[in-house]
Formats: structure tokens, C-alpha cells, sequence
């Protein structure tokens, strides 16, 4: 039996891009906290702001215009790859009924965009799952900041996402 109806239709943020970003950060679906604040990775628990920072040896700001600032002055764009889907809570394995974002088209008036990273391996599937990988770009899986992939301790994530990143930008 699908309990997918069951589930209530979240729909995810616009995106955040300049003109000049040259690489684009693509999660899965924003999380409940995120789409109440309506601010990118908003739940204390997931570091991405945190490892951000971090990658350009910045002091943490928790001010999300800061946050977006950092963005911008490091030529980074951040999206989603799902735009709106069902699903309870916050949890990726949740979703159903997956509509995804414009992203061609996103690609399309930014193409000085030479690199994608997937903030995780859910944002990659689902990406492979609706889009054709363009062969000018380069992709990235970097290690997933949410508190629910607490595995890898946040310096070990930092660590390659600084690989990743720096090598991009």
C-alpha cells in the first residue's frame, strides 16, 4: 500500500547565485527548519555553514547574511536538486513523488559554472535520476553536513571539502 499521499508536499527555497559563481552547491530537498526560516541548512544539527566557513578559513558567522555574503565573495551558487516533493520530516529516504528544479536552465544563464558538488550522496542519485551530466562540467560528491551523518567527525568532512572546493574555486 503507497502511503506516499499520506505524506505532505514540501516545496524547496529559490536559489542562491551571482552573476560570477563558478560552482554550484546542489542538496537534496531544504529540511523542515530550513523551509520554516526559509534560509539554506538553518537546522543547528547540519554543519554545512560551519564546514563552509571553514574551507576558506573564515570565522563562523551564525548570521545567515554573512553566510550568504561568504557565498558570493567566493563565487559559490546553492540550490537544490528536488523542488518540491513529499515526504515527512527532514529525512532524504522519506521523499516521494520527487519534482526537481530547472537546473538546465539555472545552467544556462550562469555558464561560467565549471564545477557542481552534491552537499551528498542522496543530492547526487537524485540529480543522475533527472538531469544529463554536461561533459564541460566538472562533478563532486562532497562528505554530507547534515547531523544525521555523523560518522565522519566534521574535521574529517572539512578536510575534503576543502580538497574539493579550494581545487574549484
Amino acid at each position: 500500500m503507497d502511503h506516499s499521499v499520506d505524506k505532505p508536499v514540501k516545496t524547496g527555497l529559490s536559489p542562491i547565485a551571482f552573476d560570477d559563481a563558478t560552482i554550484l552547491i546542489l542538496g537534496t530537498m531544504p529540511g523542515e527548519k530550513s523551509i520554516e526560516n526559509q534560509e539554506y541548512y538553518a537546522n543547528r544539527g547540519n554543519s554545512f555553514r560551519k564546514l563552509l566557513f571553514g574551507v576558506f578559513d573564515e570565522n563562523y558567522s551564525g548570521s545567515y547574511l554573512d553566510f550568504t555574503r561568504l557565498l558570493n565573495r567566493r563565487r559559490i551558487a546553492l540550490w537544490n536538486v528536488i523542488g518540491s516533493c513529499r515526504r515527512n520530516g527532514s529525512r532524504d529516504s522519506t521523499i516521494s513523488d520527487a519534482v526537481p528544479n530547472d537546473i538546465d536552465t539555472f545552467l544556462e544563464k550562469h555558464p561560467q559554472i565549471g564545477m557542481i558538488c552534491f552537499e551528498s550522496k542522496g543530492a547526487q542519485v537524485f540529480y543522475d535520476r533527472f538531469f544529463v551530466r554536461k561533459s564541460h562540467i566538472r562533478y563532486e560528491t562532497l562528505l554530507s553536513a547534515s547531523g544525521l551523518y555523523a560518522r565522519i567527525p566534521f574535521a574529517g568532512k572539512l578536510q575534503q571539502w576543502k580538497s574539493v572546493l579550494l581545487s574549484g574555486n
